[in-house]
């Protein structure tokens, strides 16, 4: 039986620990909140892990004991004046991950590497990340830090947006007018989509690979968002006509190699 470590039990981490629990994997996982440590610890063998740029708080030996495959799953938090710590994170983490006997790392990312532009480029899993934004270029060095690893063996799993029945960015968007990129393409996945590609990949993958995970069939985003509010009977938000700018993301090649194939709908 596989020992596994999910570093984050948030929105996606939890349900995904829950499941590899339920297929029989030893799981573990961390949290930065001791009330929540408690309230987890009665699903989920839970620890305090807090990273910081020079240090970590909580006990990082007892979360990663016996840990053959981590899952790191803990979005960066820019803010206006800080550029580059979450990267100093991942490298005072990553130092601390040799110490242990750890086999593979899934590390979970986003398709905001990638430059949104007003000819909707398509993005595939073989393409170099070009976005440059701050959050992004911390990404792209994150990434590029656990695939120079040769310790373990690293898979990058770049997810759109995240949605579920209780989460879905039309909640945020209904009733709002004058929005952006009217005719950008929908970047979205269910989370059920992404716990069945994060399960299938720790089974499969033998050396550093790069993943995506988006649902594709579906409308540009003036067409989405009037569906997805309908379905909802929430107030339909309204887009400015004004040039747009975004971009496509293929998980073609992933679906291929994985034999995996997205079928929850994000509408």
């Amino acid at each position: 039986m596989n020992n596994i470590s999910v570093l984050g039990l948030g929105w996606l981490g939890k349900p995904l620990a829950l499941y590899l629990q339920k297929k029989g994997f030893k799981v573990n996982g961390s949290c930065t909140s001791l009330s929540k440590k408690s309230t987890l610890n009665k699903e989920i063998e839970t620890h305090f892990i807090q990273l910081e740029w020079n240090a970590i708080q909580g006990d990082i030996a007892a979360f990663l004991k016996n840990t053959e495959i981590l899952i790191i799953n803990i979005p960066p938090k820019i803010k206006q004046d800080d550029e580059s710590t979450f990267v100093l994170k991942m490298k005072f983490l990553l130092r601390k991950l040799k110490a242990f006997k750890i086999q593979k790392v899934i590390y979970v990312s986003s398709t905001s590497v990638f430059e949104d532009n007003t000819e909707f480029l398509t993005y595939t899993e073989r393409d170099t990340p070009n976005a440059r934004s701050k959050k992004a270029l911390q990404l792209i060095e994150a990434e590029q830090l656990f695939l120079n690893e040769h310790s373990f063996k690293t898979a990058i799993v770049r997810f759109g947006g995240l949605v579920g029945e209780d989460r879905h960015p039309v909640f945020y968007l209904s009733g709002r007018s004058q929005l952006a990129n009217s005719k950008a393409p929908v970047n979205l996945i269910h989370r059920k989509d992404c716990i069945q590609l994060i399960y299938t990949i720790l089974l499969n993958f033998t050396k550093n690979s790069i993943y995506h995970g988006v649902y594709s069939d579906v409308l540009p985003k003036e067409k989405f968002y009037q569906k997805a509010a309908k379905a909802r009977k929430l107030i339909i938000p309204k887009f400015s006509k004004a040039m747009s700018k975004g971009k496509k993301i293929s998980s073609h090649q992933t679906e291929l190699d994985l034999q995996l194939y997205f079928k929850h709908s994000v509408y």
